[in-house]
């Protein structure tokens, strides 16, 4: 269902967003890859590499279920059905009309979501540490 924000009096479908930032994500899988990569070659750093792993696959799970929907282009969170009376109303006032929806790009290598890349990544390289540390 189309609908139309209150702020920017965008017109189109709302955009599922996670609450976690991307940025902040990123960085804490980057250290638990470093952690998990340096951890494979010295076995002393299995236990931070281990808590970074879990705190960023702990970040992560979080962020995903807790999802709400947004305007694509402003971002707010103040999106009502177009086909509602309030909706007839500012569209009216202000003399709008539907018009073609743009997809957003997505972060990906290869085909695959760049958090998923990670996520496999530095699972396998805590398995590899572990393994190493604990045979």
């Amino acid at each position: 269902m189309k609908k139309l924000c209150t702020q920017c009096l965008h017109i189109g479908y709302e955009e599922s967003t996670i609450y976690g930032d991307f940025k902040t994500e990123l960085v804490i899988w980057g250290c638990a890859f470093f952690f998990a990569f340096a951890g494979s070659i010295k076995t002393f750093l299995w236990v931070p590499a281990s808590i970074l792993f879990f705190v960023a696959l702990l970040y992560t799970t979080t962020s995903y279920k807790l999802k709400y929907c947004v305007c694509p282009k402003c971002k707010n969170d103040s999106m009502i059905p177009a086909n509602s009376p309030k909706a007839m109303q500012i569209m009216g006032d202000h003399d709008l009309a539907d018009y073609e929806i743009q997809v957003p790009s997505k972060r990906t290598i290869l085909g695959i979501p760049f958090r998923n890349l990670i996520l496999i990544l530095t699972t396998i390289l805590i398995a590899i540490m572990l393994y190493k540390n604990f045979n």
